[in-house]
Order: structure tokens, then sequence, then C-alpha cells
């Protein structure tokens, strides 16, 4: 029997003989069984074992197989065009799915990249956000250092920041010379919260220091008032001396305030609000009063020695004025604002 190349009839692979026995084929793919009934010409018939005995199969099983031949053209044509199209679904589908791959790689790198990108700014805003800047430490001249001795009995290591809070009123004398003796001093006068006198007001206490020997006069041993900021309970301030601008920062509280030697507007700049003083006593020498409108809640203003003040009509800009005391003011000669104030 010639033998030729056979396809199997429920699968459509190759069906070849089985050498070990003769008149039977088996299909390479699924396995299945047949024998080969008959020859003519190049032709077979091929009956189908299954999973039963040929007995058993009905006559129809059995079917005429040709050997492969070449397809005609025109089912060669629908063929080729069949698997034009399934080859280019097939394509299609894989760009579209590698695609969807790229586009979510895309998003969740995006998110990421979003992610780190707000993370960023969010450090970059955290980190440019200006920090409330730490206070400066408190430096305390000897002088003042004398002061708070004499209020608390301790020196300023020694005293808690509450104790210092209870510092309502100060006022500091930091050069006096008593010519009969030649004795070179100061003097304190101090008022605490809740410390009443027989009246029922704050009780003020004062006290005197000799200054070191060799000192000619106090400003030597009271040299530096920056130390004042640690007195945040302090109402009232008066200096016979002279303040630098953040002497005083953050005395929210202070009400009347003391000083020499500086204008209205060096005045101004010593406090974060110059509208918070109610009281001001200042000596400074100056033609006019120019610049103390800025003290819009000033009710009461002592001025001391000024030989070349003859201009006053900015006192008018003092609305809340209620007591006005100008000491020394020999040139002074025109008084007509005081008939333009209220109060």
């Amino acid at each position: 029997m010639k033998l030729v190349e056979l396809k199997c009839p429920a699968c459509n692979g190759t069906v070849k003989l089985d050498p070990e026995h003769p008149g039977e084929a088996v299909c390479e793919y699924c396995k299945t069984r047949y024998i080969v009934e008959q020859e003519s010409g190049d032709e077979y018939k091929l009956g189908n074992f299954g999973s039963r005995s040929v007995g058993d199969l009905p006559p129809h099983s059995f079917q005429e197989v040709k050997p492969r031949t070449a397809l005609p053209q025109e089912t060669q044509k629908v063929h080729e065009e069949e698997r034009k199209r399934f080859v280019i679904i097939a394509v299609a589908a894989a760009v579209v799915f590698v695609a969807a791959i790229a586009v979510s790689a895309r998003g969740s790198a995006g998110k990421k990249s979003s992610a780190r990108a707000t993370g960023a700014v969010v450090e970059t805003a955290i980190a440019a956000e200006p920090t409330q800047a730490p206070e400066k430490p408190v430096v305390w001249s000897q002088g003042m250092e004398q002061v708070i001795l004499g209020i608390y009995g301790r020196t300023p290591d020694q005293v808690s920041e509450q104790e210092l809070m209870k510092l309502r009123y100060l006022e500091l004398s930091p050069g006096l010379w008593d010519t009969h003796t030649d004795r070179k001093y100061f003097r304190v006068s101090y008022g605490l919260d809740g410390d009443l006198g027989a009246d029922g007001e704050m009780a003020i206490h004062t006290f005197e220091g000799d200054l070191p020997a060799g000192m000619t006069m106090g400003w030597e041993l009271f040299d530096d008032f920056s130390s004042l900021r640690a007195l945040k309970g302090l109402e009232t301030l008066s200096l016979h001396s002279t303040l630098k601008p953040g002497d005083l920062e953050g005395l929210d509280n202070l009400r009347t305030l003391g000083v020499q030697y500086i204008s209205p507007d060096e005045v101004a700049a010593l406090v974060d609000d110059p509208g918070q003083l109610t009281g001001l006593i200042y000596d400074y020498n100056q033609t006019s009063l120019e610049g103390i409108g800025q003290f819009t809640g000033l009710e009461r203003l002592e001025l001391h020695g000024s030989d070349d003040l003859t201009d006053i009509k900015d006192l008018a800009s003092l609305k809340n004025l209620k007591s006005l005391s100008m000491e020394y003011c020999p040139n002074l000669t025109d008084f007509s604002v005081f008939f333009t104030m209220s109060g």
C-alpha cells in the first residue's frame, strides 16, 4: 500500500500508519486511531475506532479521505483574506492592549509623580513659610542686675518669668550726685502686682544703690537697657535716661513711658504700637511738637526742658488728651492752640 499524507477527520491533524499494527493509522495530534479499509488508486477509506470497537460504529463513521491536494485558487484567496483579517484583528487587539497598559502605567506614574511633586511643593512651602524667630537672649547689664537684686533679693537668673511679670511700675534714676557728700548713686522706685498700700493703691517702694568705685556717673553702670524686654508685665516705666530701638520689644502692657533726650519719632519707634501709650513724659529740646500725633491714645503729656520750643500747634491732634504739663519752655509765647482743644 502506498502511503500518502492524510488528514484526521476529527482535528485535521496528520494521520500516519502504525508500524506495530498493520492496517491501522493514528493521528499525530489527537491520537485518534483509524482502520485503513481499502485502497483505490490514491484514495483510502478510514474507519474510526474512537473509544469503541469497529463493530459498534455506525456505517457513516467510515469516510473516504483524499490525500492533501492544492486548494482551488478562489478558495486559497478566501482563506488568505480570512487569515489576513485575523492577523490584522489580532495585531490591532495587541496594540490596543499594549496602549492600555502604557496609559495605565503613565497614569500611575503620573499620580506618583504628581504626588511627589505635590509633596515637594508642600515641603517647599513649609520650608519657605516664615518661622517665628527665637527670642533673643536677655543680657542683664550690671546696673539692671542691681535693680532686680534690690526688688526680689535675688539675681535675675534666680527669678522666674512669672515673678518678673508681677513688676508693674519701675522708675529709675541712674545717675544721682550728692554734692555735699560727693556721693554718687542710683535710685529705684517700683511697684508689684498685688502689693497694695493702705489706700488700696499699688504700693511704691524705693531703694538706692551706690555706684561702684571708679564710676563717675550711673550711665556707666546702666549702659544697656535691653533686659527691660524681660519685664513683660510693666505698665509704667520712667527712666531718667535714653533708650534704643528694641529695648522695649514685646512690652504690650506698657501704658506710661518716661524717657529723655529722644524725639517723639524716636519714642514712637521704641514701642510696637505708639497708640498703646496713654501717658508720655519726655525731655527733649525741639522747636515744635512734630510727630506727637502718632500717640493717638495719649491722655497725659509732660514735657520738661525745651529751650527752643515755639510751636505747639500739633497738640490739636491729641484728641484724647486730658492732662498737659510743660516745664521750662522760656521761648513759648503762642498758646492759641489751647482754644481749639477739647476736654
